[in-house]
């Protein structure tokens, strides 16, 4: 798998350890299970859980002061459908601080 070499693979499933997923849902989501919603594999603490863990990891990956948090769009949730969209965000995310 290409991805699980790059730096939002590494960060994700750094976010999804910190967040307390456990392994069995880790590898469902990986197989490209719902993170939330129906059928999704997180309740709405996970997911907060995980938006927490990602928004540090980012502020400390990016070396930048600004959070996740203050970065918040009207699409974020969208973005946490899936383990592929959450990937494409991450990318976006860091390709944006490394232009900064």
């Amino acid at each position: 798998m290409q991805d699980a070499m790059s730096t939002e693979a590494r960060l994700l499933r750094e976010a999804w350890r910190l967040a307390g997923l456990p392994a069995d849902k880790e590898a469902a989501l990986n197989a490209g299970a719902a993170l939330y919603g129906a059928g999704g594999l997180l309740d709405s603490i996970g997911v907060v859980s995980l938006i927490a863990a990602l928004a540090e990891l980012l502020e400390n990956e990016s070396g930048q002061g600004d959070s996740l948090l203050d970065r918040i769009d009207a699409e974020l949730l969208s973005r946490f459908g899936d383990r592929d969209s959450l990937l494409d965000w991450l990318g976006e995310h860091l390709t944006e601080a490394a232009d900064a």
